[in-house]
């Protein structure tokens, strides 16, 4: 499962990852591949014990989507606002 989550593409961002911004983009690319990816085993599983593990798992991701997207929007403020730039 891991190489489905961590891509090639993931693993490039991660390697070419000089700033904040280029590795929070990484790790909410991840949580988006594992959020897919639990949802459609979910969806695709007979077994009830492993249907209820994979929407759980997707759960958790979600959770932490919405901290990394918190996290870079914040980031991306600060450097609006360091930068003096005002898209509005």
């Amino acid at each position: 499962m891991a190489s489905k989550v961590l891509t090639r593409e993931i693993k490039d961002k991660i390697s070419a990852a000089g700033f904040e911004a280029a590795a929070i983009s990484a790790a909410i690319s991840m949580e988006e591949s594992a959020i897919k990816l639990y949802s459609e085993s979910a969806k695709t599983t007979s077994d009830p014990e492993a249907k209820a593990l994979y929407e759980w798992l997707s759960r958790w991701e979600r959770e932490h989507l919405g901290l990394l997207l918190d996290i870079d929007k914040a980031l991306r403020e600060k450097i609006w606002f360091d930068n003096q730039f005002w898209p509005f």
